[in-house]
């Protein structure tokens, strides 16, 4: 009998193209004034593609008293917007496939459960065995580690997939496998200088990681 395994995906950036619609959501509340540098402009929230969080939120000039209150309002924001964005392409095949392979999947995300499962309700991608939402910035470490405990698995039986820093990050912390992708929040550059244990520049780059690894 074939090896139980696991694939956790990050949302943002990942399984849903939302960067645009976040970078608008942020700029936006640098109208609002909520405690961000007036100097932060579009081209400088591109430019943040290439650092980790913690840089990023230096960069702005949030103060992290602030910051609770500013990924508050950013998630009320996005979530209002949740039906302009699409998943990335590929991705609704490579869930389809991962479940015919027999892999459990699961999400692990900073964005609100609601959020997230109305996106995966209209866009036909409700296949997940695990979601945990609304995770502290900081804190996909603990979380990825009480999904191993959940699903009942061998650390070596999952992987993780995320485009950000932290997601490479907090994948090694737990003693995790993770695919960086290139199609999100940080750039290829930046995601290789914290050496991920592959990384996938099109969806079917995964099938074909997850594939060796069984």
């Amino acid at each position: 009998m074939q090896k139980k395994r696991a694939v956790l995906f990050d949302f943002d950036g990942t399984l849903a193209d939302s960067i645009g619609i976040w970078i608008e959501v942020v700029e936006q509340l640098l109208k609002e004034g909520l405690g961000l540098k007036e100097t932060v402009g579009r081209d400088e929230l591109v430019g943040l593609r290439k650092e980790g969080i913690y840089q990023a939120i230096k960069k702005m000039g949030i103060p992290f008293y602030d910051l609770l209150r500013l990924v508050y309002k950013g998630r009320q924001s996005f979530c209002k917007r949740i039906d302009e964005v699409v998943p990335v392409r590929g991705i609704p095949d490579l869930l389809q496939w991962l479940k015919r392979e027999n892999y459990l999947v699961g999400v692990v995300t900073s964005n609100s459960a609601e959020c997230v499962r109305r996106f995966l309700l209209k866009n036909n991608m409700n296949v997940f065995d695990f979601m945990r939402c609304g995770v502290h910035l900081f804190g996909k470490k603990r979380v990825l580690e009480g999904a191993v405990r959940k699903l009942g698995l061998d650390r070596n039986e999952v992987i993780y997939v995320g485009d950000e820093i932290r997601d490479i990050e907090a994948a090694k912390d737990t003693g995790i496998k993770i695919i960086a992708v290139t199609w999100g929040f940080n750039t290829e550059d930046a995601l290789c200088r914290f050496n991920p244990d592959y990384i996938a520049r099109d969806p079917r780059d995964i099938r074909l990681i997850v594939s060796v690894l069984n």
